[in-house]
């Protein structure tokens, strides 16, 4: 199951259902912009089934577009969705618009349901770095782990502080870790790149 889909409350119509399953499997293979079609697609068949919304929001952070994220948590939201289930979208867009303190404060302060705990501590750890904290991302990140031993975005992350940190061999061997739990992990590989480049 992806990371972001939260419980259906209630059966949508089927074919909005059908049209979700396949973003699902889309989003799986890393095509996030037929993914996104996908999830659009459902909710065109039932604007009233807040999934779909949620798996916008998810899939606008992939293309790193956090206007229409927020955009989508906010329709979710006024379908009554819980918000356990979108804080931690909620946290990550706002800090990719620039609003680090209240994205702190959504992550830590607000209801993120136990599945989605490993993501928010990842944008907990990016916010300390963003802040110069490297104790705070190293324990989030931690906490983080202890949650996801094999989350290859975890690892992804603990290798993005060790090079902040000027640990290089151990970033490698993070970075490594991370994507042999996922070869497809397209942030792992391009830090494993800029590692490689700033060897020779």
């Amino acid at each position: 199951m992806l990371a972001f889909a939260p419980p259906a409350l209630a059966a949508p119509d089927p074919d909005s259902k059908a049209a979700f399953d396949r973003g699902q499997q889309l989003r799986q293979q890393r095509d996030f912009r037929a993914a996104r079609i996908e999830y659009l697609n459902a909710i065109d068949e039932d604007g009233h089934w807040a999934p779909p919304h949620i798996a916008v929001a998810a899939v606008s952070l992939d293309l790193f577009d956090p206007i229409m994220a927020r955009a989508e948590i906010d329709r979710a939201r006024a379908l009554n969705a819980d918000p356990q289930y979108y804080n931690h979208l909620l946290g990550h867009a706002l800090w990719m618009q620039g609003q680090g303190d209240r994205a702190l404060d959504v992550l830590s302060q607000q209801p993120i349901a136990k599945r989605f705990r490993p993501y928010a501590l990842r944008m907990i750890a990016r916010i300390y770095l963003d802040r110069n904290d490297n104790m705070g991302a190293q324990k989030a990140l931690e906490e983080a782990l202890k949650l996801a031993p094999d989350n290859s975005m975890v690892w992804t992350e603990i290798g993005r502080l060790r090079m902040v940190i000027a640990n290089q061999g151990g970033a490698i061997e993070a970075l490594d870790r991370a994507v042999k739990l996922d070869p497809a992990n397209l942030r792992a590989l391009e830090l494993r790149g800029r590692l490689v480049r700033s060897q020779y």
